[in-house]
């Protein structure tokens, strides 16, 4: 039963795609033998196209952003102090990455200090005020007045303090302005300390997309040669077409090209965290006649099997496919990583329920 895998955005070297493609078919193999299925490995087949996109992309240096350092571990006296909600909900935001971690930086006040004035205003009346206050004290160099470009993060840093010290007011039914300020300002600013990241795929996502548009046919003429190699090495055997991201796009487009009608009808079509459906409402796919818009969405494609469509709600990148192909609506499969975007559009390949779905639809 021939597999082809077909990779996605950001994949440009061959080194990488084939540490992927490995961990599917282990991962993917391991939970066919739960079922009794066990496929040779010459059945998983590899479709590489990424050498094809731009090999240099955005890394961040335009933004200048610091490196992280490591978190500061808890001092031993801090982990015999009274229960203490807020401190601990600080000592949580402080293990990672983020943007508490990113403004202490930029203002100069060490973790420790942030800790101990936390644990000294436990109970008082605005304690996050409080707490801004006892630090500016603390660390204000010869009693001067603190620089006015670092009023902004102060501020922030209040925001921050008074969320963690205070969630349920974040989080009450209507979001007044005094609650509304503190939580809108950790989502500016965790969506600052991201936006390297974000950048980062958003223009693979861009520059991949474009390479794939303007030599879109001889990708598809690839994947068209790999399907037909492996279905007259088995031509009895079901065919499966698996593709991540930009992949699903390649796969989908591949399988409504009326050029290629003399394919193999594919038994299985599983598309992971993919934008089809972003293409189809933007009228992005090739296959579109000039000036014909969405309505012309091809429909009829060569799939004699399931559809399944793999995506998760924080993956900014991914989109459920049964409003725009209701035919195959029964197809889509939620599956949250619990991950932030970025990281959500990798996610998907460490997830046991990812296997599990498809494994449950293999032919």
């Amino acid at each position: 039963m021939p597999v082809l895998f077909v990779h996605g955005i950001g994949v440009h070297d061959l080194e990488r795609y084939q540490a992927r493609f490995s961990q599917l078919r282990d991962r993917l193999q391991a939970e066919l033998a739960n079922t009794g299925r066990i496929l040779p490995d010459h059945a998983w087949i590899p479709v590489f196209w990424g050498d094809w996109g731009p090999a240099a992309y955005y890394t961040g240096q335009s933004l200048g952003v610091a490196s992280h350092t490591q978190p500061t571990p808890t001092p031993k006296s801090a982990l015999l102090a009274p229960a203490d909600p807020g401190l601990a909900t600080l000592r949580e935001l402080l293990a990672t990455p983020g943007p508490l971690r990113e403004i202490l930086e930029i203002i100069r006040i060490p973790e420790e200090h942030l800790l101990h004035a936390a644990a000294l205003t436990a109970g008082r009346p605005q304690r996050a005020a409080l707490v801004c206050r006892r630090l500016q004290v603390r660390n204000r160099p010869h009693g001067n007045r603190r620089p006015a470009p670092l009023r902004g993060h102060w501020a922030a840093l209040e925001a921050i303090l008074e969320l963690a010290f205070a969630p349920p007011r974040a989080s009450a039914k209507g979001l007044g302005g005094i609650a509304a300020y503190p939580f809108l300002a950790i989502v500016t600013a965790l969506a600052r300390s991201m936006r390297s990241e974000i950048m980062q795929v958003v223009t693979n996502f861009l520059g991949d997309a474009l390479a794939y548009i303007n030599r879109g046919i001889e990708v598809r003429r690839m994947l068209h040669a790999a399907l037909l190699h492996a279905h007259n090495q088995a031509p009895a055997e079901p065919l499966v077409l698996i593709g991540h991201s930009l992949g699903g796009v390649i796969a989908y487009e591949y399988l409504a090209d009326p050029l290629f009608s003399d394919r193999p009808p594919v038994d299985l079509l599983v598309t992971i965290g993919s934008p089809i459906g972003l293409f189809a409402e933007y009228g992005m796919f090739a296959l579109h006649q000039p000036g014909a818009g969405p309505a012309a969405i091809p429909h009829t494609i060569g799939l004699r099997g399931r559809w399944i469509n793999i995506y998760d709600p924080d993956d900014l990148l991914s989109f459920p496919i049964g409003g725009i192909f209701p035919a195959y609506a029964a197809g889509d499969r939620r599956c949250a990583s619990g991950q932030p975007f970025p990281a959500s559009h990798s996610a998907y390949w460490e997830q046991d329920l990812v296997y599990r779905v498809i494994a449950e639809v293999f032919p």
